[in-house]
């Protein structure tokens, strides 16, 4: 991690230095949805409703779907869709559409009892719709998106029924590549949160999300975010 946080620094100076940089601040709000199938396969649903705070708008609107097979205790990979809209342009009635398939694998690690390590890498073929900034135009532009992230989880306080408290910190990266690509550097978010585990079925998670953004409107953007996000988690699994 501390190495990661290096790295995004020398980054950050050399994108940054006599570049114009505007920030903003949002809240975005996420229903996940966890249905576990069998030891295998789980499917993982979100619903995440992202806005600007002055004005508040809407900005962002994702549907994400994958299918996760789980390989051993601490390895799964995972195929998905995402469909996203986005209000981004001088037009406020103009959603940009955006049509995402990806792939993925994780790989989590218990370092000790109550800390466990978690890397994700993530591969998004992006096809967003052609705009000219007041109206969409036909066909889509396409490129990928290089996606590279860590976390830790830290149980901070366990309890009875299934009730515990974690805490998250996390730092993703991501990169562009493909043809017609300005800039290799997509962003980088920092994450710290923490989720309440009501029980087995339900959780809530408060977090805040630090993200720097390259764009073609301004040299980069500074994205303050709040997030809440309900967990909502089914097992199929027969009960014994």
């Amino acid at each position: 991690m501390k190495n990661c946080l290096i790295l995004v620094c020398i980054l950050f100076s050399d994108f940054s230095f006599g570049q114009s940089t505007t920030q903003q601040s949002l809240y975005w709000i996420r229903y996940y949805n966890q249905t576990q199938f069998n030891s295998k396969y789980t499917l993982h649903i979100e619903l995440d409703e992202r806005r600007l705070i002055n004005p508040d708008r809407q900005f962002q609107l994702f549907v994400h779907a994958h299918l996760h097979r789980r390989f051993s205790k601490w390895i799964d990979a995972a195929a998905g869709f995402t469909f996203a809209g986005t209000n981004a342009t001088k037009n406020p009635q103009l959603i940009v559409p955006e049509l995402r398939p990806f792939q993925e694998i994780n790989v989590s690690q218990q370092i000790i009892k109550k800390l466990q390590l978690q890397f994700r890498y993530r591969l998004d073929e992006r096809f967003i719709r052609n705009y000219d900034k007041l109206e969409l135009q036909d066909g889509y532009g396409f490129f990928v998106r290089h996606r590279f992230r860590i976390q830790c989880n830290v149980e901070i306080k366990k309890f009875e029924n299934d009730r515990a408290i974690i805490l998250k910190l996390s730092e993703e990266i991501m990169f562009n590549q493909g043809n017609g690509v300005s800039r290799t550097f997509d962003q980088n978010r920092v994450y710290l949160g923490g989720e309440l585990q009501w029980n087995n079925k339900w959780a809530t998670e408060l977090g805040y999300l630090n993200l720097f953004q390259s764009s073609g409107e301004v040299d980069f953007f500074t994205r303050d975010v709040i997030r809440l996000t309900v967990y909502h988690r089914l097992s199929l699994l027969a009960k014994e």
